[in-house]
């Protein structure tokens, strides 16, 4: 198993990429500056790891870009934006998405983020944000009616994250009640 680290700045966004190789696949995990990684990353297959950074960091950039220009889009034109990576089983955004949503909680004073899969449950989620408040709706697949709602004060895309995930917890519950 070989294992190299880039940094990488992208139209403002500074990320840390750690890729993996092992003879076949390789596997980039991306993080905002230092922080943790965040999401599931990216899997690629290649023959030599010089092919697998060389992929993987084209991706990196195009993510980067997408979210930027996401960003822009949702700061001059009030459009809806949406998650470039799945949410990973554990319910962490990735980093373009962290700082995607962060970029918006700082900048933009209404936005929304349309409705995006939770891996590993039976919901999607959606997140609308009117003067730095943010209503977060988590709704069951199975059961379209069913859906459980917060709002949350926006601090960060950590916070944002971790009420998407509490409220998917206490869905099979509301989902159970209305099959009564």
């Amino acid at each position: 198993m070989k294992t190299i680290v880039r940094s990488e700045s992208v139209a403002g966004l500074t990320l840390t990429v750690r890729t993996t190789f092992d003879g076949r696949m390789a596997h980039g995990t991306i993080a905002l500056g230092n922080d943790v990684p965040g999401g599931d990353g990216i899997w690629v297959q290649a023959n030599t790891l010089d092919d697998a950074v060389t992929d993987i960091m084209g991706q990196v950039r195009r993510l980067a870009m997408n979210s930027y220009e996401q960003y822009r889009a949702a700061d001059l034109l009030n459009s809806a934006v949406q998650f470039l990576l799945p949410v990973s089983e554990s319910g962490h955004a990735s980093a373009f998405d962290c700082w995607l949503l962060n970029r918006l909680i700082a900048r933009c004073p209404s936005f929304q983020v349309g409705w995006t899969p939770l891996p590993g449950s039976a919901a999607n989620f959606r997140l609308s944000c009117e003067r730095s408040t943010i209503s977060v709706e988590v709704a069951s697949t199975q059961m379209p009616h069913t859906c459980c709602t917060g709002v949350v004060t926006a601090i960060d895309a950590y916070t944002v994250m971790t009420v998407v995930r509490g409220l998917a917890r206490q869905l099979p519950a509301s989902a159970a009640e209305a099959a009564d």
